[in-house]
């Protein structure tokens, strides 16, 4: 759910991008843009600038921290930053929303590295494949979901607007849901039953045992 969410927030920009510059594809009652193709594609690469730069310091925020709050910030991040993109864009054109965009790829570069680790805190050695799996189909789920609903709220009563504000509810309700129900490992969770706990943590010291010899 983390990383469709974000992914969500992330790629929805494609279309939003085409219903502020061509009102005809949309709702006609929101602003449109006359952005050139340059502008355009500053604006589409403008996150992968700031993704880069982060995923290198993100592994030892992790170790450091736990992924409980190092994933919750890039997530919260983003429901915060799409919130403002509307805002943003009527202020500052084009310039402010690249800045914006390059702003939340800077947080989201913390989440896939925040994600190997706590996949490895939390998978038993012969579940961590299907898990890992589960976990990083995500990003299909995410890409599957900006595409099919963005048109739908851009032609709707939202306009492209409305795409910024539903990817930030969504971030918005999996940061609840984050606070509520994760926690770093098995054993600082108060939701996994003692003999759950016990499995995760023999298997981890089988791991680390075979690892040793």
């Amino acid at each position: 759910l983390a990383i469709c969410v974000n992914y969500v927030a992330r790629l929805n920009v494609s279309v939003a991008l085409v219903a502020m510059t061509d009102a005809a594809t949309s709702n006609p009652d929101f602003p449109e843009y006359n952005w050139t193709e340059a502008q355009r594609s500053y604006i589409l690469s403008s996150f992968y600038w700031g993704y880069i730069i982060t995923q290198f310091p993100a592994g030892f925020l992790v170790r450091r921290f736990g992924a409980k709050i190092v994933l919750f910030i890039p997530t919260f991040a983003t429901a915060i930053l799409s919130a403002l993109t509307p805002y943003s864009i009527s202020w500052g054109g084009w310039v402010a929303f690249s800045v914006l965009r390059v702003v939340m790829g800077l947080f989201q570069g913390l989440i896939f590295p925040c994600i190997h680790e706590h996949l490895a805190k939390w998978s038993p050695p012969k579940d961590r494949n299907r898990l890992g799996v589960f976990a990083y189909s995500g990003s299909d789920c995410g890409s599957v979901m900006a595409m099919g609903i963005s048109g739908l709220i851009a032609n709707s009563s939202m306009g492209w607007p409305g795409i910024s504000y539903v990817s930030a509810g969504l971030c918005g309700i999996w940061c609840l849901l984050w606070l509520l129900f994760s926690a770093n490992n098995a054993p600082s969770s108060r939701l996994v039953g003692q003999n759950e706990r016990d499995y995760i943590e023999r298997s981890m010291k089988r791991e680390d045992g075979f690892h040793v010899q």
